[in-house]
């Protein structure tokens, strides 16, 4: 599989604007997730199960690889995403509405750093769709992998009522930083002028992901996330 994707399908896709690229991929696994017997031939084929299975939160893994959010941004085509062996996948991010996104050019390809930037800006279809889509395209009953879904805030809905999930490796990180700390910093000065709960970290607002913050010279070299 590597052999062919390395030498038939990546220059294919080289060749066209990123974003397209990533079009034609999406295009061709919505094909393959609408083929349950072509999904249950590759999955035999790709899937690498763990001697024994991961168990965590009440959920079993088949093994410890999963798709981050940002490639199935609206749930169409998770079980394409198992039959290429992953153990898990999380799909969006979503916002409550649907949204374009940022303006094209939004996605940036560098290959002489092995680089992708994206700054997409939550482009989606919103959350019912994903809700029928996710329903019709990947049931409960009939899952091989647990399935997380990314929120984001959507671009209308005002910061106070947002619940985050924060990627600090984001291209956005120093506006999401700063948004973090004000509200840590409300929240606990909150709890110490009120003595009616514990103080605690500044990760306390609403839930949310860290990844390693790299520095802005590492930029070049690594896959940001704002999608």
């Amino acid at each position: 599989m590597g052999f062919i994707y390395e030498n038939m399908v990546r220059p294919v896709l080289f060749k066209m604007e990123p974003e397209q690229a990533h079009d034609r991929g999406r295009t061709a696994l919505m094909t393959m997730g609408a083929l349950p017997t072509l999904c249950r031939l590759v999955r035999h084929y790709n899937l690498v199960k763990e001697d024994k299975p991961v168990k965590l939160f009440g959920l079993e893994f088949p093994n410890r690889v999963g798709l981050a959010a940002g490639m199935d941004k609206d749930g169409e085509f998770p079980r394409a995403i198992e039959a290429l062996g992953f153990g898990h996948a999380e799909v969006g991010t979503v916002t409550p509405e649907g949204q374009p996104g940022n303006p094209r050019p939004r996605l940036f390809r560098y290959p002489e750093q092995k680089a992708l930037i994206n700054r997409m800006g939550f482009n989606n279809k919103g959350a019912d769709v994903m809700l029928n889509a996710l329903a019709k395209n990947y049931p409960k009953g009939k899952r091989g992998m647990p399935v997380g879904v990314n929120i984001g805030k959507a671009k209308t809905t005002p910061l106070d009522h947002a619940s985050m999930t924060t990627s600090l490796a984001s291209a956005n990180w120093p506006i999401m930083l700063t948004i973090l700390l004000l509200i840590s910093a409300v929240r606990i000065r909150k709890a110490y002028a009120t003595c009616k709960a514990p103080l605690i970290s500044a990760t306390c607002c609403k839930p949310y992901e860290t990844k390693t913050l790299p520095t802005p010279r590492s930029w070049a070299g690594i896959h940001t996330r704002s999608s």
